[in-house]
């Protein structure tokens, strides 16, 4: 699957790519009374995917490794930033890792890059790629992931996890 994927990013989305996950194309729904987006398991791939297309046709999709972990498991996080216009958007996005808010605690590898952001014009049909992990520290219940890749103009997909108990 991940072959898939690497054919279709250009030599831009593959100089942000952080890193390889295996993550599938899958779909998801909107829960209209929350706002948050809900990801749909897909059990041939093993990967959950939300996606949120925006007026002036950038396109985020975000794939999640799991919605349900215990304290102590990893969540990885692949965020792509698709054009789907017929103009260049010219944006500014994370490069090394998103930017990820919640009260759940991710604890982030000891090794990270040393760039934060990139600004630049997202070319029609080009993709931009960045991921991001981290081991979970929380007490059970349902936490909110709000995860940003674009940072200008600024965007922000939510997403619900449930941290179970061990």
């Amino acid at each position: 699957m991940y072959d898939r994927l690497s054919r279709l990013r250009s030599p831009l989305a593959r100089t942000c790519a952080a890193g390889a996950l295996l993550f599938g194309m899958i779909s998801c729904s909107m829960s209209p009374d929350e706002g948050l987006l809900v990801p749909q398991y897909d059990s041939g791939t093993a990967a959950y995917r939300i996606e949120r297309a925006w007026n002036d046709r950038l396109v985020q999709q975000l794939y999640l490794s799991a919605t349900e972990l215990a304290s102590g498991d990893t969540l990885a996080l692949r965020s792509l930033l698709i054009n789907r216009g017929t103009k260049p958007v010219t944006a500014t996005w994370r490069v090394c890792g998103l930017t990820i808010r919640s009260e759940m605690q991710m604890e982030e590898p000891f090794i990270l890059c040393a760039a934060h952001s990139a600004t630049g014009a997202i070319a029609p049909g080009d993709t931009v790629i960045t991921e991001d992990a981290g081991r979970i520290h929380a007490a059970p219940g349902v936490y909110t992931l709000e995860v940003q890749h674009l940072i200008h103009p600024p965007r922000t997909l939510t997403v619900a996890v449930t941290v179970r108990a061990p």
